[in-house]
Formats: structure tokens, sequence, C-alpha cells
């Protein structure tokens, strides 16, 4: 459900392997075991002139103490371990099978920032990196300025994020944290001592040094409602923090950033449609509106020169535009164009001191192409054939004449990319190295169209080993479904997945509406009072490949993550037959319970994905699709549910009842798992543990789908 924390870089498949069996015919699958059974405890929910039953809404606990639901999960824990413990040989044969692509010992490409080179490296057999720099060039003495794996030698679980170092290079702050709810601590160590100062705030959400050195400023967040809703400076040695700015609308986060030629600092309101900037001179001042908020028009401003850069969707531009002003007079009525807009067409942008980088995605395929402001001329950066994706690294240099970016598609590993904007040329960096030897040709992507329900076209990416597909429909498939936020599933590289394409399988992404992979227009298709197209396109798409013999029913897997749960689950309720196995992870689908308890984290900004609850019409649409209270009896395939004891995004309970009322209604002889992991949102902490993840889940998927 939550989306809002732009530190969800990526998203931790966390999951469990399910069955396994020695032979084709020959399950080892301990099916002995007692399936726990979920007390039914009388609850009404009244909702205009409607009345809900939830004999489950005992398993809400907001503060994760309550006894008899502690004792409960660890018996659906318990119940999981036991059903797989025969299988434990071979997920760990797939793990290290993962393990031995990857480059263990790993050099990050460096980063200049003023006289400095900044990386971070990986070590065999540690969980986390390190990070170094190195004064002047790359061949001088490696300074390391912070090890990860030291700060996690006591903790259980560690993130740390945001990492930043002041102007003058003396200090650097970074947030940390220890429990997977993403409430963050923010510190602020030493780098002449090595030793941290007693400045430290939580639970921060972003940070910003100022250009004197002495100043941090970091909004701090709400731990009831999980918002960023403050935004503070801290001088450092002094006790007092100062706000700065209080959001007073529950559906809007706050947030601080700086300029990329460093000469403002910028405060962030934000929803999911619409936001409004404050800005004030990075060496100190009073912060000041750069144009007043109105609803419905998201903006953000860049300076360059004299004048403000700013990225908007102002007069209908849905999938953005970049307009400028200049730097006294930031008012929208001053605004000109400056790169108009179009239709189906996500417009981007960085800036540099001498050079504009103007990214364009259609159907989640990017183009880069480059202003010189000095000869006006544009030009653009040759990229593969799609489908691909282009991610742009942070550029910390503004006066660089290097842009850099990375490449990846299915069949390529990423590639980093340093691009001269003088000569046109580009330098390549770093390829991922895969151990024991990869060759693209042997495997195929491609994009194809399903048809959906009411004729609109529906891109599915797909991949597979080419000698082992067979096109008659026997291979099995992974089908993987987001949809939601606007957000594009981007055609991502994964040495972790040779592992089932070099056993046969088919990997496929739907790219349904609700995602933004065709513009603005897709995700207002799959959103609110349209969210339902979502299902639907899915539903089309595994349709669509069993009819072009990629797959069957009866060898697919479907997928889905957070709001891609949310997916999957209305789904197997519309179409419980359309795959042999469902696995949900961390999943939405308690919706319309949730999205009625405003004091939950997040749920008012929401309001503009789902609906508000408040409004009948609203209400009767996400009462009509919610997985969870839609719930029927019949037969459902088999299932795994994940969970995080400590994620806020979406709540524990959300699966552990999801788990409950599924085998209260379900018939057959299908089975229904959970594991609860005790961390959040994104699983476990550390490197290896994420491929342990994929073990399990790649484990079960292969021994079961024959």
């Amino acid at each position: 459900m939550r989306h809002y924390s732009m530190k969800n870089a990526g998203i931790l498949v966390i999951v469990l392997f399910l069955s396994c069996a020695g032979s084709d015919t020959e399950p080892i699958l301990n099916r002995t075991e007692t399936i726990p059974k979920a007390q039914r405890k009388s609850h009404s929910i009244k909702a205009f002139s409607k009345t809900y039953s939830d004999e489950y809404f005992w398993m809400k606990d907001k503060s994760r103490c309550n006894e008899e639901v502690l004792s409960y999960i660890k018996e659906e824990n318990r119940y999981t371990e036991a059903v797989v413990e025969p299988c434990k040989e071979k997920i760990e044969q797939l793990y290290e099978e993962m393990r031995a692509r990857l480059t263990e010992d790993d050099l990050h490409v460096p980063e200049k920032i003023d006289d400095y080179y900044y990386y971070s490296k990986d070590l065999k057999g540690n969980e986390y990196p390190v990070y170094c720099r190195k004064k002047g060039s790359l061949e001088s003495i490696e300074e390391v300025i912070l090890d990860v794996n030291l700060l996690a030698a006591d903790q259980g679980y560690l993130e740390v994020a945001d990492i930043s170092i002041s102007p003058d290079h003396k200090m650097l702050a970074y947030l940390a944290d220890t429990e997977g709810n993403e409430f963050y601590r923010l510190f602020i160590k030493n780098l002449s001592t090595g030793h941290l100062l007693n400045d430290n705030a939580y639970p921060v959400g972003d940070m910003e040094w100022g250009e004197d050195n002495k100043s941090i400023y970091f909004s701090l967040m709400d731990m009831e409602s999980n918002r960023s809703d403050k935004v503070f400076v801290h001088v450092l040695g002094e006790e007092k923090n100062k706000l700065l700015f209080v959001e007073e609308d529950e559906g809007f986060n706050a947030g601080i950033s700086k300029s990329r030629d460093k000469k403002y600092l910028f405060i962030s309101s934000f929803s999911h449609t619409a936001s409004e900037v404050f800005y004030a001179p990075s060496t100190g001042g009073e912060f000041k509106v750069f144009t007043a908020r109105i609803p419905g028009h998201i903006y953000y401003p860049e300076s360059r020169n004299g004048e403000f850069y700013i990225w908007t969707n102002c007069d209908g531009a849905k999938d953005f535009k970049v307009m400028k002003c200049q730097q006294e007079e930031t008012s929208s009525s001053n605004w000109r164009s400056f790169i108009d807009g179009e239709d189906g067409i996500h417009k981007d942008f960085v800036i540099f001191k001498d050079h504009f980088v103007l990214s364009e995605t259609k159907e989640s395929d990017e183009t880069l192409k480059v202003l010189n402001f000095s000869s006006g001329k544009w030009h653009e950066i040759p990229l593969g054939d799609p489908p691909y994706a282009v991610y742009l690294h942070n550029n910390p240099e503004f006066t660089s004449k290097i842009f850099r970016y990375s490449f990846v598609s299915m069949i390529d590993p990423y590639s980093v990319i340093d691009h001269d904007m003088n000569t046109k040329h580009d330098l390549v960096k770093k390829v991922q190295k895969i151990i024991g030897g990869y060759s693209r040709k042997k495997y195929h992507q491609e994009r194809i169209y399903a048809q959906a329900e009411d004729g609109t076209k529906v891109p599915i990416s797909l991949v597979y080993k080419r000698s082992l597909f067979k096109g008659d429909g026997s291979n099995p498939l992974w089908l993987y479904g987001y949809g939601a936020y606007g957000d594009s599933n981007t055609d991502y590289f994964s040495s972790a997945r040779l592992t089932l394409l070099d056993r046969g399988w088919v990997y496929a992404i739907a790219h349904v509406r609700g995602g933004g992979e065709l513009g603005k227009k897709w995700h207002e298709q799959g959103s609110m009072l349209n969210k339902k197209n979502t299902f639907t396109d899915f539903i089309s798409c595994a349709e669509s490949l069993y009819e072009n013999k990629y797959s069957s029913a009866d060898k697919a897997v479907i997928n889905g993550v957070s709001a891609g749960g949310m997916l999957i689950g209305a789904v197997l309720n519309i179409r419980p037959e359309i795959a042999r196995m469902a696995i949900l992870e961390v999943p939405f689908v308690d919706v319309l319970n949730t999205m009625m308890d405003p004091t939950l984290s997040a749920v008012v900004s929401e309001y503009e994905e789902w609906g508000n609850p408040n409004i009948r019409e609203e209400f009767n649409y996400i009462a009509s699709y919610c997985p969870y209270t839609n719930l029927k009896q019949g037969k459902y395939p088999d299932i795994l549910i994940t969970a995080g004891m400590n994620d806020m995004r979406v709540n524990y309970w959300e699966g552990l009842k999801y788990t409950a009322k599924l085998r209260q209604v379900k018939t057959g002889n299908s089975l229904v798992l959970l594991k609860m992991n005790m961390s959040g949102h994104f699983g476990d902490s550390g490197r290896y543990e994420h491929y342990k993840d994929l073990a399990f889940i790649y484990g079960y998927a292969i021994s079961t789908i024959r």
C-alpha cells in the first residue's frame, strides 16, 4: 500500500518455499502438520447503509504487543517451517547456485565530488557495504568513512540510508533504521576523529546539509501517521532545533532538498496529486513560497544561471513539461515554456551548468537527449533495442561535462556509462559481472500485447532461454504485476532469475493500467473508480500468454508485491483458476478496512489513489473489489502470503487476516501458507539474506510446477 517514501529504491522479495518434490511422483512436502485455526470473534463494521462482519478484526494490534496475536503468529510460522522442513537441502542448493553467480568482492564505480572520489564496496561474506573515499585521485590512499557491517554487528536488522557529506567534506550524516519500520535516526560522524557527534534526531524522513557546513536540515515524521509533517534546522553543537515548516494537511508529506547548483534549499510539501515548494539560500535565510499550492498541480524547481527550471504538470501537461522563470519572479504567472509536454511521454530532466539532459519515457522505454546551452544544439544518447530500462545516477557535480546513467534490459546486465556531453562519446565504466559466464545470445526478450476487456492493448515484457522454449504451452511461467501509483515496472536484469530461465521458465511482466508505463492516463485508467481495469488487464495478460502457447494455467505462478499483492488477491477472487500458484508478498489486501481508519499510516494521502471511503460512491467501489472482504467459498490455488511485523506501509494484520479468512472459505486441498517476517516492508536486511529468500520462492516454484 505505502508508496510515498523515496527510499524504496528497490523491493526485496521476501518469500518462503511452499512445497517441493524429490521426483515427479514422490512429493516430500510434510502434510502431517495440523493447520493453525484462528479464532473467529464477532465484530461488525458499519458504513453508510451496510454492515460488514470481520471475525478476524482482533488480529489488528497497533502496539504489536498483544500476546494472543503474537502467539497466533508464532503458530503460523511454526506450521510453515514444519511444512517445508524436508525441502531445506533443496533450498540451500538453489541459494548456493545464486550466490555462485555473484561478484562477492565488488567495487562500485567511484563518484567525484569536488576533490574527492566516493564509492562503496562489497566484501565477500559481508552483508552490508563499506563506504570509502580517496582524495585527489583514485591512486590515493583509501579512507573508510562508514562500515555498515560494524554498525550491524549487534543489530538484528539495519538499513542505512541518505548518506550525505558536508560541503567541506569534514562531516558525514546518515540515517539508520534498526527495526524495519522506516523510522530513521540521524547520526553525524566527524571524519577527522571518527567519532559520532551528540547531534541526532528521530524519526527522520530525509535530510540535507546547509552550505555553511554547520547546519543540517531534516524532516521529522509523525510516528502515529508515519507522515513527515515538519521540517527543522539543527546547528551542530546546539541543543535545540529550529522549526521551519509544518504541514497541516494530512494528505501531504514534507521533505527537504537542495538545488543541483547548491545555491538553494527547497522545502517540498507533496501529495500524490499536488505539491508546493518553499525556497531559501543554502547558506541560510528565510524560506518563501515558490508558487502557491493549487489542487492537482505538481511542480519542482531546479536552479541554474539566475533562472529556475520547473518540472510541472500545469496547463494540462499530464506527463509533465519543463518551464522556466527568473529567480526573483517565481510565481507561476511568470513561468514560460522551455520543453512542451506530450501525452503518453513522461518527461523529466537533469540540469548541469552547461547542459540539460531530457528524459522521455514511452511504454517503459526511455530516450535521453542532451542540450548544449552554449550552442543551442541537441543530441540523442544512443541506447539499445527495447525493451530496456535506464537509471539516472546522482550526477552530483553540477559543473561536470559527464552525465552518468545505467542501462539494463531483461537480457543485458547492468552497465554504468559515462556520457561526455561535449564529445558525445560514451565510456562504459562497469558491466555487471556474472561469475561462471553469461551470454545474452542464449536468451530472448520481447514485448507483446494483450487485448483487455475494453479493447485496450496492454504491454507484456517477457524473457526466456532460447534452447528451452518449446512454444507449445508446456513451459512454466512466472507472471508478475503491480499497477499502482503511476509507477512503471522496468524491464530489469536479474542474475538470480537465471535460476528460473535455465530451467525452462518464461518470466513475464504485465504492464497493467494503474502503472505509469504509458503515461499519466495509463495510471488514471487503473486508479480510483477505474481500479478494476488493473485486475482485468492482468487476467487478459495471463490469457494471452496461454493462448499464444508461452505457458498454460496449470504451469503458471502469479506474483505481486504490496499494491501488486492486492492485484493478485483481487484477480484470485475473479478468476481463481487463472494459475496453479499465487504468491502475495506484503499484500495490501484489506483495502476497505484500512482505508476506513485514517489513524493508520498515510491513509489520508492514499485517498487520491484508491478513493475516499467517506464518500458513498468511492466506498462502494472499494468494497466491490477489496480482496479480503470479497473472499468467497470455492477453490483457490496454492497460495503463499508474506507479511512484516514492523511494516508500516502494509500493516502485518492484513496478511494475517487474509490467511485466516482464506482458509475458512476455500474448498479443496490447496495449501495456504503465511510467513511472518519480524522486520518491515522490505524484509530482512543484508544482501545474502535477500538471495536466501529468493532461493525459497524459486525452489517452491521449480519443484512444484512441472
